[in-house]
């Protein structure tokens, strides 16, 4: 959890001054004959605010972290839970020695223990349903950490800081505004989540099925 927090600490700075520009440019409501380009942007944040101004949000980025953590902990339990569900739909009448071979497996599908995080190819449906929990859990959870940093990143002083953000989106829009567009999300979110896990698991299937990797002692 500790070290997929840092991870998402780190590329939240590296990075956020991209996804400002971004912003800037879903932002603008000039028509499109004259719309706002990149250099735009660049050039009036510059002037109008600093360096400083490309990581307005960065705040609402840090506290997101938490949506990576929580994602990655559900995930890999969610995994260990329904591989062992899956063998023992396998077997009907299991012997405590199957038993105890299924409970193996799934040492080694979390990593626990070395080896091939998968053990059949079926199982890389079972990641991706893992994932798709997962990743709907950890954004219920953070969702109002993506409307407050959008508020933030908009022009103008009145959205300034994460807590207050929050507090006067709560105020005047009640709940509702706190989860605005989590439907958008969920669309693109978890099954972007599906695609990348089911793709990183499947790949490290492969390279223990060809010997390209070997099992940690």
């Amino acid at each position: 959890m500790l070290a997929a927090g840092c991870g998402s600490v780190t590329a939240s700075t590296l990075t956020n001054p991209i996804w400002y520009v971004k912003t800037q440019l879903q932002l603008d409501a000039r028509p499109c004959s004259s719309p706002m380009t990149v250099v735009n942007v660049v050039r009036s944040t510059w002037r109008d605010y600093g360096f400083r101004g490309f990581y307005r949000g960065i705040s609402a980025s840090y506290v997101g972290s938490l949506e990576t953590a929580i994602n990655f902990v559900v995930y890999e339990n969610a995994k260990g839970a329904l591989l062992l569900w899956g063998q023992r739909r396998k077997q009907s009448a299991p012997s405590s020695m199957a038993v105890d071979r299924m409970e193996t497996d799934v040492q080694q599908f979390r990593g626990t223990q070395g080896g091939s995080k998968l053990n059949t190819t079926s199982d890389m449906f079972l990641c991706m349903c893992a994932s798709a929990f997962s990743k709907i859990i950890a954004i219920t959870a953070a969702y109002p950490h993506e409307v407050a940093r959008t508020r933030m990143r908009e022009r103008g002083n009145k959205y300034r800081s994460f807590v207050s953000t929050l507090r006067t989106v709560f105020l005047e829009e009640g709940w509702q505004g706190l989860y605005r567009g989590l439907g958008t999300h969920y669309i693109r979110q978890v099954p972007n989540s599906c695609v990348m896990i089911g793709t990183y698991e499947g790949v490290i299937y492969l390279l223990h099925s060809w010997n390209l990797v070997s099992p940690r002692e």
